[in-house]
């Protein structure tokens, strides 16, 4: 088993797959995966060598201000595109490509058996359900309540720290930030530096010629949560 983590990964995917890679690969699941841009110069796209379409089926906000991207849209060569293929020509050229980066991993690990409960209150019903020591959950929201950090696991909520002796109960496990906060931004955080808040793991999805003709889609991995993290594991359906 490496020791060591690589500084780029590199994985070919079909297109009506490649939305699953952010579902389903270690370093995302549980982050907040946000968009960059795109990675293609705008002399490529002028030359429109490919046309796009969104996903069959995609939901898609016609109220945003522009129009929205998705990592397994339908591309197809042009006539232009088809043409220099044909020739041999700007084969590796990258004709289509979307950016993500972490926004942040909101991850505990249990650090003593926590009881979920069915809202943010220690005084509220419990939902016979509890969180196993030693378990990473993924935290889909959080809340401070008199000065204590509840996260919204599954079909409830849970403390971070004994609500009667303070003791840790789930540990913030998320990758640092800059701020020195884990898993949010530190009380004293001026959030100077936007673009790189955060870790630096980036996500490019891209397309050259080739590719596009074979219905594949490049993702490169660079970078790494700046904490090391235990393996994830699903909330247990059952104590």
């Amino acid at each position: 088993m490496p020791t060591k983590v690589a500084s780029q990964r590199l994985f070919l995917v079909r297109e009506e797959h490649a939305a699953k890679f952010i579902e389903e690969f270690p370093d995302c699941v549980g982050s907040n995966i946000l968009s960059v841009g795109l990675t293609v110069e705008k002399a490529t796209l002028d030359a429109k060598l490919v046309t796009s379409e969104p996903p069959v089926g995609a939901i898609r906000n016609t109220q945003a201000a522009r129009p929205q991207r998705f990592v397994n849209e339908r591309v197809r060569l042009t006539e232009a595109g088809v043409a220099d293929l044909a020739r041999g020509v700007r084969k590796k050229l990258i004709v289509w490509g979307l950016r993500y980066r972490c926004g942040g991993i909101n991850t505990y690990v249990c650090e003593s058996s926590t009881a979920i409960s069915a809202t943010p209150d220690a005084t509220t019903q419990l939902v016979g359900r509890s969180i196993v020591t030693g378990t990473t959950v993924v935290a889909t929201d959080t809340m401070e309540v008199t000065g204590k950090t509840w996260i919204r696991v599954g079909p409830g909520w849970a403390c971070c720290v004994d609500t009667h002796t303070g003791a840790i109960k789930l540990r913030a496990a998320g990758c640092k930030r800059q701020c020195g906060g884990t898993c949010a931004c530190a009380v004293d955080c001026q959030k100077q530096v936007k673009k790189r808040h955060e870790c630096d793991l980036q996500i490019k999805f891209e397309r050259t010629l080739t590719l596009v003709n074979h219905g594949l889609v490049r993702v490169t991995v660079t970078g790494q949560h700046t904490d090391s993290r235990t393996a994830w594991s699903p909330l247990p359906v059952e104590n």
